[in-house]
C-alpha cells in the first residue's frame, strides 16, 4: 500500500462504516481479533472524531475527505508495525494528555503506576524539590509537577528532541513548576551545590541479549538509547543515580526507580551500599519486581 496524500483513497465512499471495514480487513494480519477491534476504534476516533457510541448510532455517517486520508495513512503505518501511539501522536498518562513521537519511549502502565505511588506517598509534603532523570516525554516529571503543585521539578535528558517534546507537553498541560536540562548523567554533574528531596527515574535497563525476545514494534520503532544498556554493565544507570542521590539528596530524601524485573536483588544492592538506610523492592500490578524506593541516611 501507499500513502494517500494525493487524495486518492482505497475506499468506495465516505461512510464511517466503510472506513471501519477497510481498517479491519487491512489490519487483520497485524493484530489479533480483540486487539484489532480496539485499535480500529482508537484510530477512528482520533482521525474522525467519531466515538464508538456515535458510530453505533450512525454507522452511515459521512466523513470529510481530509479525515479519510489521515485515517487511511494511519492504517498504512499500522500495517508497517508502527505503534498506535506514534500513529496518533498522543497518549493519556495519569490524567495528562501528552504528545508522543519516536524520539521518546511510549509511556507504559507500569510507569503510570510508579507516578501514582510517588504522588500518594508524598501528597502531604510541601515545597518538594524533585529531580526526574531521563525524562523522555516528560510523563513522570509532568505528572509529579501537576499532582504535587507546590513542588519544583527539574527534568533531565540527554536527548534534545526528547526535551523539546517534554517542554511542549508542559505547555500543553499548563504546567509551569518545572525546568528542563540537557544532561548526560554518566559524564556530567550540574548540581554542584543543589539538593533535592526526591529523585525519580525510569532509565534504560534492558540488556542487548533480551532484544531478540522483544516485540518487533518496540525494537523497530522505539529509541534504542532509551531501552538498552551494555551487556557487561546492565546497572550502569542505577549506579549513576545512586551516586547522584549520595551527593544531591537531602537527609531522608527519597529515590524511586523503575527496574528490570530480573535484576531486583542486584539493583537493590546498589542502593543498599550507597548511603541509603532503607531500600524497598516493590512489585507492579502484574506481581513483577518493578520498582525500588530508597531512603537516604
Amino acid at each position: 500500500m501507499q500513502n494517500f496524500i494525493d487524495g486518492k483513497v482505497p475506499v468506495q465512499d465516505n461512510k464511517v462504516s466503510t472506513l471501519m471495514e477497510f481498517a479491519k480487513v487491512e489490519l487483520k494480519d497485524t493484530y489479533k481479533d480483540e486487539e484489532l477491534t480496539t485499535i480500529c476504534w482508537w484510530l477512528l476516533e482520533h482521525f474522525t472524531g467519531i466515538s464508538q457510541h456515535q458510530f453505533h448510532q450512525q454507522p452511515q455517517a459521512h466523513v470529510n475527505q481530509s479525515s479519510i486520508i489521515y485515517f487511511c495513512n494511519g492504517v498504512v503505518e499500522l500495517k508497517k508495525g508502527t505503534p498506535i501511539q506514534y500513529v496518533t501522536g498522543v497518549v493519556e498518562f495519569y490524567g495528562l494528555h501528552l504528545n508522543i513521537n519516536s524520539s521518546v519511549l511510549i509511556p507504559r502502565p507500569e510507569t503510570e503506576e510508579l507516578a501514582d505511588i510517588i504522588v500518594k506517598e508524598n501528597k502531604e509534603r510541601e515545597g518538594l524539590k524533585i529531580l526526574d532523570i531521563g525524562t523522555g516525554s516528560g510523563c513522570l516529571a509532568l505528572s509529579l509537577a501537576y499532582h504535587l503543585p507546590d513542588s519544583k521539578v527539574t527534568a533531565l535528558d540527554i536527548s534534545p528532541a526528547a526535551l523539546k517534546l517534554a517542554e511542549e507537553n508542559a505547555k500543553k498541560n499548563n504546567i509551569s513548576n518545572i525546568e528542563f536540562l540537557e544532561m548526560n548523567i554518566l559524564e556530567e554533574d550540574y548540581f554542584i551545590s543543589k539538593e533535592f528531596d526526591l529523585m525519580v527515574s525510569n532509565p534504560p535497563y534492558i540488556a542487548l541479549s533480551e532484544k531478540e525476545s522483544m516485540a518487533a514494534n518496540v525494537v523497530n520503532f522505539e529509541p534504542a538509547e532509551a531501552l538498552f544498556v551494555p551487556e557487561n554493565d546492565p546497572l550502569i544507570f542505577y549506579k549513576a543515580i545512586g551516586q547522584m542521590g549520595h551527593e544531591h539528596l537531602k537527609r531522608n530524601g527519597l529515590i524511586y526507580v523503575e527496574i528490570n524485573e530480573s535484576l531486583g536483588k542486584e539493583t537493590s544492592a546498589i542502593f543498599t551500599q550507597d548511603s541509603f538506610s532503607s531500600v524497598i523492592l516493590m512489585t507492579d500490578m502484574f506481581g513483577k519486581n518493578r520498582f525500588i524506593k530508597a531512603v537516604k541516611i
